[in-house]
């Protein structure tokens, strides 16, 4: 079952991927609509995400869509199995808290039926490998990065740091 999902999971990164190389290819730097870093709470104590709004958001999120605060592209998936393989970057584990030296470097927002219906701040640096679910900047939950979600950013920020390299990137 495990060797199934995992074969699975490289089939959506690399249909992830190869969306997010074409829109780094043909979007523009006016995609990106949220540039400053909200201020994130010093927050202690949270707890993960609630098994009833994940199931929701796995039986109904049609759209992901992600900015990031200091990078010059954004990031959007809607076929269903892609999603399904991006709400597995999750952990079940807990975030108990923000780190002071942990900053976001971005936004993921979850769609159904075109509605925003969940926010999460993306923290992916040093020791920092999280999110934090926000409703209007009131911090939620907080839940740790599956080992699936720390390859997937890593291979999201190598090719974002690719593209600023090639000539007109």
């Amino acid at each position: 079952m495990i060797l199934k999902m995992c074969k699975y999971f490289k089939i959506y990164a690399l249909c992830g991927l190869i969306c997010f190389l074409i829109s780094c290819q043909s979007g523009s730097k006016d995609t990106i609509t949220q540039k400053a870093n909200p201020i994130a709470n010093a927050t202690e104590d949270l707890k993960p995400l609630p098994q009833d709004i994940k199931q929701n958001l796995l039986e109904k999120c049609d759209y992901i869509d992600y900015t990031f605060y200091n990078f010059d592209f954004s990031m959007s998936q809607s076929a269903p199995g892609a999603i399904k393989s991006n709400l597995a970057l999750l952990s079940d584990e807990v975030q108990t808290n923000i780190p002071t030296e942990c900053k976001p470097i971005g936004r993921k927002y979850y769609h159904i039926n075109g509605e925003i219906v969940m926010e999460a701040e993306l923290y992916f640096s040093d020791n920092c490998l999280f999110y934090i679910y926000k409703d209007n900047n009131t911090t939620l939950f907080g839940n740790k990065l599956s080992a699936q979600g720390v390859n997937f950013y890593g291979n999201v920020i190598q090719q974002a740091a690719a593209a600023r390299k090639q000539p007109g990137g």
